[in-house]
């Protein structure tokens, strides 16, 4: 990108706006940013449960949302770009290590706050 190398040999050079942090650290990141997503309201690109089509991540449907939520939350559309782009700049700044202590021999991780939050540990591979 403008001259820079962004990516070499399947490591990122740079932080995009999110320091390389320890894996625990990482994972409570996405925990805030899936919580967010769980809660957004539901926009065109959701279906009728409230699920972006296409989407690996659950999030409630508009009718199991308080009003406050309703009132207070972003678009389910941004909200996800959020959550992936958190996972996505982690796994590639190394922060998730799936051979660190608190994920080392585990083929999944899910948060133990959300249990429909899951990372399998082929889609950073």
């Amino acid at each position: 990108m403008d001259g820079k190398v962004i990516v070499d040999e399947g490591r990122f050079r740079g932080t995009l706006g999110l320091p390389s942090v320890d894996t625990y650290a990482a994972l409570e990141m996405i925990e805030t940013a899936y919580a967010q997503f769980r809660i957004s309201m539901p926009d065109e690109e959701s279906d009728e449960a409230g699920v972006p089509r296409g989407c690996l991540f659950k999030a409630l449907a508009s009718k199991d949302l308080p009003d406050e939520d309703l009132l207070q939350s972003e678009y389910r559309s941004v909200a996800r770009a959020r959550l992936e782009l958190t996972v996505l700049i982690l796994a590639l700044n190394g922060s998730l290590d799936w051979d660190s202590a608190s994920l080392a021999g585990k083929w999944f991780w899910q948060s133990p706050r959300y249990k429909e939050l899951v990372l399998l540990k082929e889609w950073f591979n």
